[in-house]
């Protein structure tokens, strides 16, 4: 679209932004008629050029074309993080049933959304209020987030000798955000980033958010085990009250749940959603392997 032949750096960067930005609108508004499995929120991907991306994720996450680098990290995820993502949709709450199978095929493209109507495993209860945009939120969080990570970490545990770790934020900061926000009681994607920190000044108004005592103890509890990793070259322990995060592996599946009481989970979290999402409908860097 640009005239510029296969990986020909030099002629793609001598194009304006105006010229980017028109081919990457045609893109998307061809692509879907290209690929109808795809989903239009996520067209742009990296591409296998054998240079900086060896080979398709799925087969470097298990170890080959050297995809695997043996050393300690922690990954995560919030407990809600599709929520607020929700309103990019164009959608305010609360939303009619009909809504979540249009969310569905945003996120996953027809012939997925049909499969996980199918399987009815995110059912609208109408006597819950607002349980349209609910459902919605745990398959967001699921499909795009809590699910492919958990997949990408028990393929690297079975990978990797160095240690794994893995948690998910059962709290953040914002706790006390308007009943108007779609993420009011939630735990949405971004919150960690205030705790990480110790800003409340970090993606948030502090004024309107007040940093309280509960968030100071919390993001004592997370920023000692972020350094702890990083001073100790991958265990992020420490000698605190709190309960010991253990290592990961495929089999146990320990998660720390990071709450003002942290607590241990084990045998990964929703397995019967991401069993689905893993063997059922599969992620979109498996869907052209």
């Amino acid at each position: 679209l640009l005239g510029c032949a296969d990986k020909d750096i030099r002629c793609m960067r001598s194009k304006n932004t105006t010229e980017i930005i028109q081919a990457q609108n045609t893109i998307v508004s061809q692509a879907i008629a290209l690929a109808p499995e795809e989903s239009f929120m996520e067209l742009i991907k990296p591409t296998v050029d054998g240079i900086l991306i060896r080979d398709q994720f799925d087969k470097l996450i298990s170890g080959k074309n050297g995809g695997v680098v043996n050393v300690p990290f922690m990954i995560g995820t919030m407990k809600n993080e599709g929520d607020g993502f929700l309103p990019s949709l164009g959608q305010s709450t609360p939303v009619r049933d009909i809504v979540f199978g249009i969310t569905a095929d945003a996120f996953l493209g027809y012939q997925r959304a049909m499969i996980t109507a199918a399987y009815n495993l995110y059912p609208i209860d109408d006597s819950i209020p607002d349980s349209t945009r609910k459902a919605e939120g745990l398959l967001a969080s699921d499909y795009l987030w809590l699910c492919p990570t958990q997949f990408i970490t028990k393929a690297w545990a079975s990978q990797v000798k160095a240690p794994l770790y893995h948690y998910q934020f059962q709290r953040a900061y914002t706790p006390t955000r308007p009943t108007s926000d779609i993420c009011h009681g939630l735990v949405c994607h971004g919150d960690d980033i205030g705790i990480v920190f110790a800003s409340p000044a970090v993606l948030n108004n502090p004024s309107e958010f007040p940093w309280t005592s509960d968030d100071a103890a919390l993001s004592r509890m997370v920023m000692d085990r972020w350094i702890a990793f990083g001073a100790t070259g991958g265990d992020p322990n420490t000698s605190d009250e709190y309960p010991a995060w253990p290592v990961y592996d495929a089999t146990k599946q320990n998660t720390y749940m990071f709450d003002l009481k942290p607590a241990i989970s084990t045998g990964g979290l929703r397995p019967q959603f991401c069993g689905f999402m893993d063997q059922a409908l599969k992620y979109d860097f498996q869907l052209y392997v």
